[in-house]
């Protein structure tokens, strides 16, 4: 008996030991800055890329890069970079959308890149400070918005869709977002060989209580339908972060169409889209009608979005 107690205890201490150390993990990631990008010779900003951009201070310090587009009536494109990752890494994302947006920011969420923020909110409360940062802006500035979200990004995405008018939205582009922490936890501790069952969900239930409930993903994604918003969602075959099955089954619950890139790893998701055909006549034959479908929605969209304020100017006048 005192034996059995004793090892009842000491599993017990070991898994609380693990969940503190996931926990701790997952809210202070390493920062993707300069020299992050510099090993893994990456431009460290649009001045790199021979881009045009100004630098400033969006809501509570967060630092923003605001590219300029090539289309002065296309959408406002925000990107949103995943954990662990800064707005560096979302300019291996910007060249499907620098020709058809009017302009391009670029972002470095709570605990990530240069933001002051001291730890990651794990996207629970991150939407409603990228809200801010549209809200802020003139009006003549302010969209429509189009979003594009990378993991961590995209679910933050999805939760800035869910808090803005639909008719300020061009689309939604979420690169492999996932409905619960507890899905990109688990399938990363399994990737270090440690138990993910039970510590993914009560590592998860943590985030909750501290943090605050997780934006509801197939809600915000069945609410895009509903009103008409573009949304393409994208997976690799084979991420092992957030499995192709989460997202087949995500997809299939909300009715959105999903983009599954058989060669793409989890961080490369969206690099590969060298120009989508946003702004001129052509499809690429080698993009996939999910994708497809969403440009034609887009434009569609946009040049509706343009009818109804020129007759909205009409009236003003």
């Amino acid at each position: 008996m005192g034996l059995a107690l004793l090892v009842i205890v000491g599993s017990l201490v070991v898994a609380a030991a693990l969940i503190a150390a996931v926990v701790r993990d997952a809210r202070h990631p390493a920062r993707a800055t300069a020299g992050w990008a510099l090993a893994r010779s990456l431009p460290l900003d649009p001045a790199a890329m021979n881009l045009a951009f100004t630098e400033w201070l969006g809501p509570e310090g967060m630092p923003v890069w605001e590219i300029s587009g090539g289309d002065p009536e296309g959408p406002v494109t925000i990107l949103l970079h995943g954990w662990r990752r800064s707005r560096i890494d979302s300019l291996r994302r910007i060249r499907p959308w620098i020709d058809c947006s009017r302009s391009l920011l670029l972002v470095d969420l709570p605990g990530h890149g240069e933001s002051p923020a001291n730890a990651s909110t794990l996207g629970i409360t991150d939407g409603a400070l990228v809200r801010r940062l549209i809200e802020d802006r003139s009006e003549s500035d302010r969209g429509p918005i189009l979003l594009v979200g990378h993991s961590m990004g995209a679910v933050v995405a999805l939760d800035v869709a869910r808090g803005l008018r639909p008719e300020a939205l061009a689309g939604v582009v979420a690169f492999a977002p996932y409905a619960s922490l507890a899905e990109p936890l688990a399938n990363r501790l399994r990737a270090r060989a440690l138990p993910a069952v039970p510590v993914a969900s009560l590592a998860t239930g943590w985030f909750r209580l501290a943090l605050g409930a997780e934006s509801p993903v197939q809600a915000t994604l069945e609410m895009l339908v509903r009103t008409g918003v573009p949304t393409l969602i994208a997976a690799a075959t084979n991420d092992r972060t957030i499995s192709l099955c989460h997202l087949t089954d995500l997809c299939a619950r909300a009715s959105v169409p999903l983009s599954a890139s058989p060669s793409a790893t989890h961080d490369d998701l969206g690099t590969s889209l060298t120009g989508l055909p946003c702004a001129d006549d052509s499809i690429d034959p080698v993009i996939d009608s999910a994708t497809t479908a969403f440009v034609a929605a887009m434009r569609a969209r946009l040049a509706l979005l343009r009818t109804q304020a020129l007759a909205g100017a009409t009236v003003r006048a």
